[in-house]
């Protein structure tokens, strides 16, 4: 299987509904993250988890869940 067909099955795996599903657990790993360690402010897992989240609450994606 090349990149592109693994990329185009990606893209049809990667639902709108899943987008939202992996943004909330990432913003939930966040929120841990901090009452464990609260020294730390793990910034990537919040980054990663509001650009998956935009994404998948963009205009385009409106009614594909």
């Amino acid at each position: 299987m090349g990149l592109r067909e693994r990329h185009a099955a990606l893209l049809k795996w990667l639902t709108p509904r899943r987008r939202c599903q992996i943004g909330g657990g990432l913003a939930a790993v966040w929120v841990a993250g901090l009452l464990v360690h609260p020294g730390q402010y793990l910034t990537y897992i919040v980054i990663v988890a509001s650009v998956i989240l935009t994404g998948a609450w963009s205009p385009a994606s409106q009614g594909k869940r």
